[in-house]
């Protein structure tokens, strides 16, 4: 009896944990788009934090930097999050309407903001509005 419990929960076992390896590249995914909404909402002090190292002078000496926040306000309901180079471009509209959108690559395991633009009127016209945002300096592709 033992034996035929145990058999059936082996296989939910295996069915679970293909599952997590189909969920991960969603989990990176929220992640990316979590770290963007810290990021709007954050202090200079935290933006320079969350600021990818490939910015060079702006992820350095955050220590000295303003513990204001930067957008009071700033609305953080993601609106999308696509692939964008080795990470994710996440589109978060401020309260005007105008499209923020922030390039997201990790580092050393956290999400860090690489890139920001605001989608215009002719990244509208492409097939990915956030990655021809950022992708007008051509450092990342889409």
């Amino acid at each position: 009896m033992i034996a035929s419990s145990t058999r059936p929960f082996k296989r939910v076992l295996v069915v679970s944990g293909l599952g997590l390896v189909a969920l991960t590249g969603c989990s990176q995914q929220g992640d990316a788009a979590e770290a963007a909404q810290q990021y709007v909402t954050g202090t200079y002090q935290s933006q320079c934090e969350m600021t990818h190292p490939s910015r060079g002078e702006a992820a350095k000496d955050c220590q000295d930097a303003d513990t204001e926040t930067v957008w009071p306000g700033h609305p953080t309901e993601v609106t999308e999050t696509v692939k964008w180079g080795e990470g994710y471009a996440v589109t978060i509209p401020d309260e005007d309407g105008t499209k923020d959108v922030f390039g997201m690559l990790d580092h050393d395991g956290e999400w860090k903001v690489a890139e920001f633009d605001i989608i215009d009127a002719e990244d509208e016209l492409t097939d990915n509005p956030a990655c021809a945002a950022l992708n007008q300096d051509g450092q990342e592709t889409c």
